[in-house]
């Protein structure tokens, strides 16, 4: 194995409380099950590539849009913006439109911390008519149906 490799999986099993470094740097191993430790650094990493295939595909779909792309980053970080900046390449190209901005205050679920059932805390990045986008800490992105969400009550604020 790598070094690289053993260091992956012994911080994963750390992450799992399988093994514990004291203050000299050395490891010791816990009293936790050594299967139910496996299980859950391997849950840790799917959790995380999660994440980063989430993060990709915000990358991806920036590199194809169509609309706006001051838009699309502003949106990424939980801001709209209803007007095309008129700046970027997609504006020059006339292919981004200004939006109609939604009724009462549009942003205000933007930042607001969620629950869902299934992905667990969230972050609320930005709510178009159709769809919420959602940064799960565990899973990443995900945009959510907004009819599916009221239907189906799937996002409930954080606890403080």
């Amino acid at each position: 194995m790598s070094r690289v490799r053993a260091t992956t999986a012994l911080n994963l099993l750390e992450q799992a409380g399988a093994v514990v470094t004291d203050e000299d740097g050395l490891l010791h191993r816990t009293d936790i099950d050594a299967g139910a430790a496996i299980k859950e650094a391997v849950d840790h990493a799917e959790g995380r590539r999660e994440v980063i295939v989430s993060r990709v595909e915000r990358m991806r779909l920036y590199a194809e849009t169509t609309d706006c792309r001051r838009r699309l980053l502003l949106g990424y970080f939980g801001e709209r913006h209803p007007q095309a900046c008129g700046h970027c390449d997609t504006c020059d190209d006339g292919t981004a439109t200004d939006v109609e901005a939604p009724a009462g205050d549009g942003d205000a679920d933007a930042g607001r911390a969620v629950v869902h059932p299934k992905f667990g805390d969230g972050v609320v990045m930005a709510e178009e008519d159709d769809r919420i986008t959602v940064f799960f800490h565990e899973y990443g992105y995900r945009d959510l149906a907004t009819d599916a969400v009221r239907e189906h009550d799937l996002l409930r604020p954080a606890k403080p």
